[in-house]
Order: C-alpha cells, then sequence, then structure tokens
C-alpha cells in the first residue's frame, strides 16, 4: 500500500476529542480513522486528510497544502475575524504544519514497515534522529525503559541501549507514543529508522549466525550427509542408502564419458 492509499483509505471520524481521549483508543482503530484532536467538522478533517495524500503523491508542497486547507475554510464560510471560527486547529501555521507532517509521515512510516516485513536481508533497524531539536526528548531514558518492559523473548531481538532492534520486536510499539511499530513515535520528534543489514545483526547479536556450509561437516563419503543426521539412521537403511548413492554416482559418470 502506498502513503497516499493509507491516508485515503481512512474513514473520518468526526468527535471533537482530547489527546488524552484518543491516546485511549486503540491502536487499530486510530490506524483506521481519519481524525484531528478537538475538530468535529468533518470537512476540516477532510480538508487536512486530502491535503495529506497529496503531499505523499508528491503533488503538493507542504505550503500549497496549508493553502489549500486554509482555501477548503474559506468556502465553507469560516472567517478569520470570526471568534472561535478557525481557531488553533485551523489558522495556526504550526498547527497546520504539526497535522499534515504528522499523518505525512505515519503513512510513510506504515508504507516502510510493510514493506520491510519479512527482509532477510535487512532483519532489524536502527532509530536515528533525522531533524533536529531545539529541546529533544530523552530518547536514549524512553528506549531503555521500554526494552526493561518487554518480555524476556522481546528482549533478545533489541539491544538495551543502541537502539538497534530486529524489525518485529515489540520495542518499536513501546517506544511509540501511539503504540505503532513504525515513525513517526512521537509529535514532531525527527526520530525515524534505518534499515540494518543481517551481518550487522549477527555481530551484534540479535540473531544467530547461519549454519556453515564447510564441506568438514560432511561424513567420510562425501555426500554432503552431516554426521549428527547420518548419526540417527539405522545401519541397514543407512547401507542401503549409501549403495543407491554410488550407483548413483556411477551412472552419472557413465552419462558424463558418453558425452564427453
Amino acid at each position: 500500500m502506498t502513503p497516499e492509499d493509507y491516508i485515503r483509505n481512512k474513514r473520518i471520524y468526526n468527535r471533537s476529542l482530547t489527546t488524552e481521549q484518543v491516546d485511549a483508543l486503540s491502536r487499530e482503530f486510530r490506524e483506521a480513522a481519519a481524525w484531528i484532536v478537538g475538530q468535529d467538522e468533518a470537512y476540516i478533517i477532510a480538508a487536512y486528510y486530502e491535503a495529506a495524500a497529496r503531499i505523499a503523491e508528491g503533488n503538493l508542497s507542504p505550503a500549497e497544502a496549508r493553502r489549500l486547507v486554509r482555501q477548503t475554510l474559506l468556502a465553507a464560510g469560516y472567517r478569520a475575524d470570526s471568534p472561535g471560527s478557525w481557531g488553533d486547529m485551523a489558522q495556526g501555521t504550526a498547527r497546520q504544519k504539526l497535522i499534515l507532517d504528522t499523518n505525512v509521515k505515519k503513512a510513510a512510516g506504515y508504507a516502510w514497515h510493510e514493506a520491510v516485513k519479512g527482509d532477510a536481508a535487512h532483519p532489524a533497524q536502527r532509530l536515528v534522529r533525522k531533524g533536529a531539536r531545539r529541546e529533544p526528548r530523552n530518547w536514549q531514558a524512553r528506549w531503555q525503559q521500554a526494552w526493561g518492559s518487554l518480555p524476556a523473548d522481546e528482549k533478545k531481538k533489541a539491544l538495551p541501549t543502541r537502539f538497534v532492534a530486529l524489525t518485529d520486536c515489540a520495542i518499536w510499539s513501546a517506544i511509540s507514543r501511539w503504540g505503532d511499530p513504525y515513525p513517526p513515535f512521537d509529535y514532531n520528534s525527527g526520530m525515524d529508522v534505518l534499515p540494518v543489514d543481517r551481518a550487522t545483526a549477527i555481530s551484534l547479536g540479535l540473531i544467530p549466525e547461519a549454519p556453515s556450509s564447510d564441506p568438514s561437516n560432511a561424513d567420510a563419503d562425501g555426500f554432503g550427509m552431516k554426521k549428527e543426521i547420518t548419526g540417527a539412521i539405522p545401519e541397514h537403511t543407512r547401507d542401503e542408502l549409501m549403495a543407491w548413492l554410488n550407483s548413483a554416482k556411477a551412472r552419472l559418470s557413465t552419462l558424463e564419458s558418453s558425452h564427453a
């Protein structure tokens, strides 16, 4: 699913909710619904989400998207000189930026998360800062607290202090304000994720090293059968198997000679 599809597939939830009420909603509901804290006008919510979808598509710049929102409000009869008609939601540039930026980044984060699921070449990811903040949150403390709250099997999937964890580790949801396993993990955080390749994940102890393909693991007959496996095969069955393999090897040599 593309980021713009993720945004447009949402259903408008036009109820005026506080931040605390929104936080109490299930993650599944918040992911499926289009909502804005404190806003109960469906067309205002729709204007923001349409503008966010166009940013995600690359058809609008953030400034053009904010202009589209203002035009929608003006067309609906809102006026800046009408007390309470615009408010922080509609008029404040900082508020508009926050609403649009959060929704565009959540859509991009969701699309990223879906794309990297099961990526064996990059089984882990690293939390990184992408944008400077005047007063950054203490992500080190947040990460360590989240790691400490994980069950034992999930703790094995993450490093306690180095911001690296397997992509499917529960720590990503634990550090998120909304319980999402993808960025952004909070409003205006400036934090993002980068992929971590398999070799690095192995070196950090997050996944076991792949079984060796060293020929020394094969049995003395050179057919690639590991000793610990052949040792469990009854003697008479093993003899029959080895006889068949030797016969097959002889037939293969005959065929190669006839085509030489």
